[in-house]
């Protein structure tokens, strides 16, 4: 039987709260706290590497007796356990282990799933998961020598492959492998790094052409830290530039 907000349920925001027998997708928003609640809601996307594995969590409280958790994948098919893959937790994670390239499977690792969540009365369904496993592969970040007039601003980028930008990101850039230069809203009047990982050396002179310059990356999903090679500025008169 699905409930209405009338009926005292609590509000359950991206959720539907169902009978047990009746999993479809109707928003339930209840109007009190004395029913149900999402201790640990599925996000609506998540991504993880072959070499980490991951877990997405699921628990409902305020029920007595506890829920019991299940899975549900496209179609809302039960989820089984795939030996050295994927398990069903009897605390209600759906856990995806760690994996070699060889086993990568687009039916599990690039799916959609769904909690449900049972209790002596009804049933909560989360909003489907999109689920995506990225594969570790090696990168190159590079930073190429940037040409600027004496006076200018020299903008430097850490060119990353596309593949991986997804999940690779520019944590900071380092001057001469001893001064770090981290992202800023203003940067510190010499230097400043922006929220894309673009770095800013502003008002050049000769002194700048004597210092190298690399960007710092982090791969989200392993927590890995890389960084490039080194570039540096080259003053240009108005004459070169001709």
């Amino acid at each position: 039987m699905f409930m209405d907000a009338t009926s005292g349920r609590n509000d359950l925001v991206g959720s539907s709260y169902t009978d047990a027998n009746d999993f479809d997708e109707r928003p339930y928003r209840p109007a009190s706290h004395d029913g149900p609640v999402w201790l640990f809601e599925p996000p609506r996307r998540f991504v993880f590497s072959n070499s980490s594995g991951g877990h997405i969590d699921c628990k409902v409280g305020n029920v007595e007796p506890p829920a019991v958790v299940s899975w549900r994948g496209e179609n809302l098919l039960p989820v089984d356990d795939v030996p050295g893959l994927v398990a069903v937790h009897n605390n209600g994670s759906l856990v995806f282990r760690p994996f070699s390239s060889h086993s990568y499977s687009s039916t599990l690792h690039s799916a959609s799933y769904s909690c449900i969540s049972r209790f002596s009365n009804g049933a909560l369904l989360s909003l489907p998961v999109r689920v995506r496993a990225v594969v570790d592969v090696t990168y190159e970040a590079r930073v190429r020598d940037q040409h600027v007039m004496a006076g200018n601003v020299a903008v430097l980028t850490c060119e990353l492959p596309s593949y991986v930008k997804d999940y690779v990101t520019v944590t900071s850039w380092l001057r001469d492998d001893a001064f770090n230069i981290f992202p800023s809203l203003r940067g510190d009047g010499k230097y400043h790094v922006t929220e894309s990982g673009v770095l800013r050396v502003l008002t050049v002179t000769a002194a700048d052409t004597r210092a190298a310059f690399r960007c710092r990356t982090l791969n989200v999903l392993t927590a890995a830290a890389q960084l490039s090679g080194a570039a540096r500025i080259v003053l240009t008169d108005t004459g070169e530039l001709m």
